[in-house]
């Protein structure tokens, strides 16, 4: 006759394996990353990656050929050029980026930058998307 206690703990053992198993695997996605968007743009495909921009940061925008995937373009973005000034991500008490949307075949986001030596500066960009991805263009808000 089986005891019910020995069908307990085979059960027990068993999840315990399974869950100490899934620890040791890696992240899909890794921590430095925030979140993954993915829309189309006329006939290509783009995929908007937002860092966790105190681990590392920058935007990531890549482009692929749609249906096939077929990767075209990688636009890696960490500084912007306001033109009296660039702002690099990296050399900051803090860059933020918020507002990620796309409309038509324009890519718009916000960022808030805070200088290192105190003060800090609220930026709207576009970025244009047609045969290949262009670079920001960048204004202070007022």
């Amino acid at each position: 006759m089986v005891n019910h206690y020995s069908i307990a703990a085979i059960g027990f053992f068993t999840a315990t394996f399974t869950i100490a198993g899934e620890k040791n695997s890696s992240p899909v996605i890794p921590v430095s990353i925030n979140s993954v968007e993915t829309h189309q743009i006329s006939e290509n495909l783009v995929r908007i990656i937002q860092y966790n921009m105190e681990l590392e940061p920058k935007l990531d925008i890549e482009m692929f050929t749609a249906p096939g995937m077929d990767f075209k373009q990688l636009q890696s973005i960490q500084e912007i050029d306001l033109g009296k000034e660039k702002i690099n991500f990296a050399n900051s008490s803090g860059t933020y980026i918020e507002g990620i949307s796309v409309e038509d075949t324009m890519i718009h986001f916000d960022i808030d930058h805070y200088y290192l030596e105190g003060g800090s500066i609220a930026i709207s960009c576009q970025i244009k998307v047609a045969q290949e991805i262009g670079t920001p263009k960048c204004v202070e808000k007022e």
